[in-house]
């Protein structure tokens, strides 16, 4: 009984292995704690023939690979990559001579880095010199779907079925101009809300967009509307989030029990880095929407969504109409109005493509 008990706690405090291949080929120990898996500074830097110290005053770890630099901070849930501030999942830890810092969030710093491509899948990591010719790679995420159906209209309409068709047809129109698109779900599954943006991280995806359809208690209210991540700056963004944010509660282990908790946890995870970029790509996508759907312009909005706030990119949510108002229930339905809505935020997410520099105009 006593050998069970310690190979548990060794299993728990030494978690597994992390293969690396690509640029180097080794394979890593990791760390399990509290559930997640680290890893320690000293063995990336050995691995990737880089350089880490310690800075014992300011309790920084400074990690240097391949002409870049990453400065964690101990239980600080911000890394520093190349002058830039970048928000992490989870906080550095120091364990006597050990800096530990999420796998997780190591992956998501390398995917800023333009010159490689940086593919994770459970405990494989492989890092490749970036090709001039690899296809932009962008993520559509259908909100709702399986257990939790979503808004739902007078005549049973389903938000989740409605927003799902209209991603697959997005992502069609967009693979047509050479981009990448990966849905968090294309069947009618539940996915909790963190995964969906944890998909995103994964693949390196440069764009995150979330696909919604509007509800209110009042059947009158009406239009399509683009949402970024920052804190709502009234009542009605507010309300919208906490429509969308309900899906929490239906995992079976939710962050919070109580969604008035959600305002600060938001708060506290935004992508600062983030803002001006997703902000710009509601513009893009919103500008499309009002002029092709003919439907009452509510424009660009922000709130606290909880599905935006884990991505490490420009992310946005998209409202299409308001589902509770039968007159657009019924456009909803249609196939003309889905192929409408999909081609308006496929031409929003090309522009804001091209003006980063990252298709060719």
């Amino acid at each position: 009984m006593r050998v069970l008990i310690l190979l548990l706690l060794y299993v728990l405090a030494y978690g597994g292995d992390l293969q690396l291949s690509g640029v180097c080929s080794v394979k890593l120990s990791t760390h399990q704690r509290e559930g997640e898996e680290f890893i320690s500074t000293a063995s990336l830097a050995s691995a990737m023939d880089g350089v880490r110290f310690f800075v014992p005053e300011k309790a920084k770890e400074v990690l240097k690979l391949w002409g870049h630099e990453m400065v964690f901070t101990y239980a600080n849930p911000y890394a520093i990559l190349d002058g830039d501030s970048y928000r992490l999942k989870s906080s550095p830890r120091l364990e006597g001579a050990l800096f530990l810092i999420a796998v997780e969030d190591f992956v998501c710093l390398l995917k800023q880095i333009r010159e490689f491509d940086v593919v994770y899948n459970d405990d494989e990591l492989t890092i490749t010199p970036a090709t001039s010719n690899q296809p932009v790679v962008i993520v559509l995420d259908p909100g709702h779907g399986g257990k939790d159906p979503g808004a739902i209209g007078l005549q049973k309409t389903q938000e989740k079925d409605i927003v799902l068709d209209v991603s697959k047809r997005a992502k069609e129109l967009l693979e047509q101009e050479g981009v990448k698109v990966i849905l968090t779900r294309d069947d009618d599954i539940f996915i909790p809300l963190a995964e969906r943006a944890k998909i995103a991280n994964k693949q390196g995806a440069k764009l995150f967009v979330s696909i919604h359809c509007n509800a209110h208690r009042s059947r009158k209210y009406s239009g399509t509307e683009t949402f970024f991540l920052s804190p709502a700056k009234d009542s009605q963004a507010r309300n919208t989030a906490a429509l969308e944010n309900a899906s929490l509660l239906m995992e079976k282990d939710p962050p919070v029990k109580d969604l008035s908790e959600i305002e600060g946890i938001i708060a506290d995870m935004l992508h600062s880095e983030y803002i001006k970029e997703s902000y710009h790509l509601a513009g893009y996508i919103q500008e499309q929407l009002g002029n092709r759907l003919n439907r009452n312009n509510r424009g660009i909005n922000q709130a606290g969504f909880y599905v935006l706030a884990g991505a490490f990119m420009p992310s946005v949510l998209v409202e299409i109409a308001f589902i509770s108002n039968p007159s657009e229930e019924k456009l909803l339905k249609t196939a003309s109005f889905r192929q409408k809505a999909a081609q308006s935020i496929a031409d929003g997410v090309m522009e804001f493509l091209r003006v980063q520099g990252l298709v060719k105009k």
